[in-house]
């Protein structure tokens, strides 16, 4: 699993987390994020993980059944499926404001 700068930046934001608040709930330092942030260090797959796993998420019954048999049929988890869902919409939101 991988996130990019700007993800993970928009992600600290939706939140409304500060990186110094961030950095205590991924057990690492600011400064780690600001690196992440500013394209100077790369981001670790487990920053990712940490990130992805604790977004808020709501589904209705119906659309979780839906989910889990599209699962079943292509032969991968809801966990891929969800990650690559909001990686995609980042990746959206991000082009929108960069126009903006």
């Amino acid at each position: 699993m991988e996130i990019t700068p700007e993800q993970l930046l928009q992600l600290r934001k939706d939140r409304k987390l500060t990186r110094q608040e961030l950095a205590k709930e991924l057990g690492c330092s600011a400064g780690a994020i600001v690196q992440w942030e500013g394209r100077k260090r790369g981001i670790p797959a487990w920053v990712a993980d940490k990130m992805y796993a604790n977004l808020p998420l709501e589904f209705s019954i119906q659309e979780l059944e839906e989910m889990f048999q599209l699962c079943q049929h292509l032969g991968c988890t809801m966990t891929e499926v969800l990650q690559n869902s909001v990686r995609a919409t980042l990746t959206q939101h991000s082009k929108l404001r960069s126009k903006a």
